[in-house]
C-alpha cells in the first residue's frame, strides 16, 4: 500500500510537473461577458490568497480589455522608490477605482493547481461582465495635479494643487488601501465652487489654513507602511458631482469601493477627466 500511495504521489507530481502554464486569450461570450484566465504563484502565501490574487488579476484584465485603459507607469517608479512591501498587484487594484469600467458580475468557473519548476502556481478562469461609461473622453479637457510630496511620515501635511484645461466643478478623493474612499474636496472648509480654465486651485487654501483645516496621512490600525492614492476628479456639469450625504474625518464623504465606481462609470466619458496620484506612508 506504501508504494503504492508513493507511486500514485510521483504520478500526480509528473503531472503537474508536465503541465505547460498557459493563459488564455480573453474570450468574448454570446451573453455579453468575458472569460478571462490568470495565475498567482504561491510564494510566500496560502493557496487560497493566491487564488484570491488571480481572481483579481482576471478583473483588472477584464476593464482594460474592454475600455484600453493602461495602468500609470508612474506607480512603478514611486514603488520602486518606497520601502513599503505591499504588494504591487494591490496598488494596481487600487488604481483601477477609475471611471474606466466596474464589474458588476463575476464567477469563479475554474481553478487549477500547477507547478513552474518547484514554485506552485494557481491558474484560474472566471466569467465577467463589465459595466463601461458611455461615450469617448474630451481630448480638449485635461487636469495637471501635483502632490507637495511622494513620501509621507504621519503628521505630516499633504498639499494638493490642481490646474484644469477647463471651467469644471472638482472632486478629490482619499483612497485607502482597505477599499474605503474619503472625499477630501469639497469639504467644511472649501465650499463646491466651478474652478476657472487654467487656475492654479489649492487644497487646502491660504483660507481653509488659517480656519484650521489640514490634510494629515494616517496610517491604518496596525500598519507600519502604506500606499494610498490622491484621485482628483472634474465634471463639466453640477449635475455629475458625487451626491456627498455621509461625513468623513475631513467633514465630506467616505464610501466603498462599489458604490463610488457604481458613480463614477453613471457618467458620461466626455463630461468627466480624472488623475491618480499615489503616495506612501511611514510611522514616525
Amino acid at each position: 500500500m506504501r508504494a503504492f500511495l508513493l507511486y500514485l504521489f510521483l504520478l500526480i507530481g509528473t503531472c503537474l510537473c508536465a503541465a505547460r502554464i498557459e493563459i488564455a486569450p480573453i474570450k468574448e461570450l454570446p451573453n455579453g461577458k468575458l472569460e478571462v484566465s490568470a495565475i498567482c504563484y504561491v510564494s510566500n502565501i496560502s493557496p487560497e490568497e493566491a487564488v484570491k490574487r488571480a481572481v483579481e488579476k482576471a478583473c483588472d484584465e477584464a476593464i482594460q480589455y474592454s475600455s484600453g485603459v493602461q495602468v500609470n507607469s508612474y506607480l512603478y517608479s514611486l514603488q520602486s522608490e518606497s520601502s513599503t512591501a505591499k504588494p504591487i498587484d494591490t496598488i494596481m487594484s487600487l488604481l483601477k477605482l477609475s471611471a474606466a469600467g466596474v464589474i458588476t458580475e463575476k464567477q469563479l468557473i475554474r481553478e487549477e493547481s500547477l507547478l513552474e519548476g518547484n514554485t506552485l502556481v494557481k491558474r484560474v478562469t472566471v466569467q465577467l461582465r463589465v459595466l463601461k461609461q458611455k461615450g469617448k473622453s474630451d481630448p480638449s479637457f485635461k487636469l495637471n495635479a501635483t502632490l507637495n510630496k511622494q513620501t509621507f511620515v504621519e503628521g505630516d501635511e499633504l498639499e494638493i494643487g490642481v490646474i484644469p484645461s477647463l471651467d469644471c466643478y472638482l472632486m478629490v478623493f482619499n483612497v485607502c488601501s482597505n477599499d474605503t474612499v474619503y472625499c477630501i474636496y469639497p469639504n467644511a472648509y472649501q465650499a463646491q465652487t466651478l474652478i476657472r480654465a487654467r487656475s492654479n486651485y489649492k487644497i487646502p487654501n491660504q483660507t481653509a489654513k488659517n480656519c484650521g483645516l489640514a490634510l494629515k496621512p494616517t496610517l491604518l490600525p496596525g500598519k507600519e507602511t502604506d500606499m494610498e492614492i490622491i484621485k482628483v476628479m472634474a465634471v463639466k456639469s453640477a449635475e455629475y458631482i458625487f451626491p456627498f450625504s455621509q461625513q468623513s474625518q475631513y467633514g465630506s464623504i467616505s464610501s466603498l469601493r462599489e458604490s463610488f465606481l457604481q458613480w463614477l462609470v453613471s457618467i458620461p466619458r466626455d463630461q468627466i477627466e480624472e488623475i491618480d496620484i499615489p503616495y506612501s506612508i511611514h510611522k514616525r
